[in-house]
């Protein structure tokens, strides 16, 4: 059965277009069982110019857009922005309940958080499944990106992943469904920028390395994930995860025939 996805993103970069270009390419060659119903922007069209580019590359793919900007929607509830807070702006409710209404007549079966720079709030996570990515294996660090390249550095970690999992109101502490593992020791190029650090303390070039290996294993990554949700061997109910299999599901193997070689599809 044709796995029906809805597609969360602000589009503020070129990561998260090439995630979806990844998952859009997987389905058109018939390596995922799915179809893509919407694509939802918290942005609207002129406020932003990498947005722009690709809400048009999502018309000329005739895939459903729906833009809904947070900004213009804060301010005329005449609300400042918030900063330094770790409440949920009381705004934000109202927001999603918009959001909810604008993409209840698409039937999907799962929602994907892709480069969507907002926290949903409480009772659109509860109404609605959806899928997140975080940068680290189910047992590493939490925060934001950044947060966890900089632990991962004064750990001085071997190992880091990507992990997909059930958005709950509790910020990266849904249940965890798939995790790919990849190292950021053990090989010549990368451990001398660690050897580096040992004498500069200048951890710069080191996290800039961390991120880039990090973010190529992103969209292979959800490819892999999605593949067990179309094949049945993940499914959400709900937003309680049940499997044929143990979860979380180690699908590195997958993530790293996609990663290294696009025309793998079949082997994934």
């Amino acid at each position: 059965m044709t796995l029906r996805i809805g597609w969360y993103t602000t589009a503020r970069g070129m990561g998260s277009r090439k995630i979806f270009a990844a998952v859009k390419t997987a389905i058109d060659s018939g390596f995922i069982d799915a179809e893509i119903k919407f694509v939802f922007i918290n942005r609207a069209v002129g406020e932003s110019e990498s947005t722009d580019a690709f809400i048009g590359e999502l018309l000329d793919q005739d895939i459903p857009v729906i833009n809904f900007s947070s900004v213009q929607f804060r301010k005329e509830m005449g609300v400042a922005r918030a900063k330094n807070s770790d409440e949920l702006p009381s705004w934000r409710q109202g927001y999603d309940a918009e959001v909810a209404n604008l993409v209840r007549p698409y039937g999907t079966d799962i929602g994907v958080l892709a480069g969507y720079m907002l926290i949903f709030s409480p009772d659109f996570v509860n109404a609605h499944v959806l899928l997140n990515l975080h940068p680290a294996l189910p047992d590493g660090p939490i925060g934001t990106w950044q947060k966890v390249i900089e632990t991962l550095i004064s750990d001085r970690e071997t190992h880091s992943g990507v992990m997909a999992h059930v958005a709950i109101p509790e910020v990266d502490k849904g249940p965890v469904a798939t995790y790919c593992k990849y190292p950021i020791r053990g090989e010549e190029p990368i451990d001398l920028v660690w050897q580096s650090i040992d004498e500069s303390k200048d951890t710069s070039v080191l996290f800039n390395l961390i991120r880039e290996i990090g973010m190529s294993y992103e969209a292979p990554f959800l490819v892999a994930t999605l593949q067990q949700f179309a094949h049945g061997i993940i499914r959400l109910e709900s937003n309680q995860l049940n499997s044929t299999e143990s979860i979380p599901i180690d699908v590195t193997e997958a993530t790293l025939l996609f990663r290294d070689n696009d025309e793998s599809f079949s082997k994934i």
